[in-house]
């Protein structure tokens, strides 16, 4: 299946995108109940609000081409976690996306966070998204604050700070075109 202006959906040689699906709602549960996972994103949800999330992520995919990802280890067929890109906090009336990565807790610390960074930064430079992507962090998320962090000046995949949020919880940033582009 294809995306935004036709593209396939982010994938490599160590990860795969696929669509939004109820096949993937246990993946979805263990995921978002898992305190230590959730703690930068929501906190512990309930079964009820998971299977709301899911369905919006369905409805996003199929009304614009592109959404928040189940994200599997290729070779092994492990569930990771989730990453792409979602009308601003799922709100479908947005003009800007949001990024989104949110990886089970054992699947942290493994390389995968950058490695989902730099493929959806490449999708969304192909799919003429760039120009529209804001995304966010939680200051007090540090490992993945760094890991934004680090790639201010990168020549392939540059992001820049936006703005700062007023009450001091969010770290924004942009995605930018690679230098050359």
């Amino acid at each position: 299946m294809t995306g935004a202006a036709g593209l396939p959906r982010p994938s490599s040689e160590i990860l795969d995108f696929r669509p939004p699906s109820p096949v993937d709602l246990p993946h979805l549960v263990a995921l978002q109940t898992d305190a230590a996972t959730m703690r930068h994103y929501g906190g512990v949800q309930e079964r009820a609000n998971i299977e709301r999330r899911l369905q919006r992520a369905i409805d996003h995919e199929q009304r614009f081409g592109y959404g928040l990802w189940s994200i599997y280890e290729r070779q092994a067929g492990e569930f990771m976690g989730l990453g792409g890109f979602i009308r601003y906090n799922f709100d479908f009336d947005a003009e800007t996306i949001e990024p989104v990565v949110c990886l089970k807790y054992e699947a942290q610390r493994r390389g995968h966070g950058r490695h989902i960074v730099e493929r959806l930064h490449a999708w969304a430079h192909e799919a003429g998204l760039l120009h529209l992507t804001l995304g966010r962090v939680e200051v007090a998320h540090e490992h993945m604050a760094k890991l934004i962090a680090s790639y201010e000046g990168h020549p392939r995949y540059p992001m820049i700070r936006s703005p700062a949020d007023p009450e001091g919880r969010y770290l924004f940033y942009r995605l930018v075109p690679p230098s050359g582009a």
